[in-house]
């Protein structure tokens, strides 16, 4: 009979600023700074988004700016210390440039009938926006936070559904079926391949915006309404969804945000 033999491989060290290393990512960061720190000058912060959207966003970026306390005084609860001893980012207090969304249409386009058109008529609401500003711009900001309404991530995944009472009929719908009927080379009447083009992409929103920016370069964060303002939409004092305390959302948050403006905030190590 056959013995099971476990092993205890030791986590490696990661690596920060100054040559230091640490275990935890948390710890290093805030000991010792990103293993590469950004040069000189403020992080270029474009933000799109409902005008309550844009509104809840400064207001976390203000906050994020500052020390914020542990949710409880668990291992594994890091009180954040603020953006810029953190992550070495002259970091500002609200968005520098600015898209407001018509209230209400994200969250009209996300509850189409039309699966594959509901996630691609609310993703191209926002992508043919920040594509015609980097058109029309001379600017480029380092990275564009896209607020959305917690309906967009409700309903804009592959296996959503839409309450009945809540469905809205697709305008001008070509369907999945006439799709692939059609096939993928084109066809005689521009209608039939602009109406078939939203049935290549994947039904996810998060998924397909990055798809659709890709060839642009227009780099991303997306986050949800409820995630950087859960008080302001709990009910009965209770937050929507499985929301993380403020400490953490802003280590996520600003962790993946350092990554993508400044590279990886730490390097593997070795093993101690």
């Amino acid at each position: 009979m056959s013995r099971l033999i476990s092993l205890h491989v030791q986590e490696p060290f990661l690596a920060f600023g100054a040559g230091q290393t640490a275990l935890h990512p948390k710890d290093g960061l805030f000991l010792y700074g990103p293993v590469e720190p950004r040069g000189a000058g403020e992080v270029r912060v474009g933000a799109i988004g409902s005008r309550l959207g844009l509104e809840l966003l400064g207001q976390w970026m203000e906050r994020v700016a500052r020390f914020i306390p542990p949710h409880n005084d668990r291992a594994h609860h890091a009180p954040f210390p603020e953006v810029q001893s953190t992550f070495n980012l002259k970091w500002p207090v609200g968005p520098s440039y600015r898209i407001t969304l018509p209230d209400g249409e994200l969250e009209k386009r996300i509850r189409y009938d039309d699966p594959h058109r509901r996630v691609f008529d609310a993703v191209d609401l926002i992508a043919a926006e920040l594509k015609e500003f980097k058109r029309r711009s001379d600017v480029r900001p380092d990275i564009w936070f896209v607020v959305l309404p917690e309906d967009v991530f409700r309903y804009g995944r592959p296996k959503s559904k839409i309450p009945r009472t809540e469905r809205l009929s697709t305008p001008n719908r070509l369907g999945k079926k006439e799709a692939d009927r059609l096939g993928e080379a084109p066809v005689l009447f521009d209608e039939l391949n602009a109406a078939r083009f939203p049935y290549q992409f994947e039904i996810d929103v998060h998924n397909q915006l990055k798809a659709r920016l890709l060839e642009d370069e227009i780099i991303t964060q997306i986050v949800r309404e409820t995630t950087i303002a859960p008080d302001y939409f709990a009910r009965n004092g209770r937050t929507i969804g499985n929301v993380q305390d403020a400490a953490t959302t802003a280590w996520n948050l600003l962790t993946a945000v350092s990554y993508k403006v400044a590279g990886p905030p730490w390097r593997l190590g070795q093993c101690p």
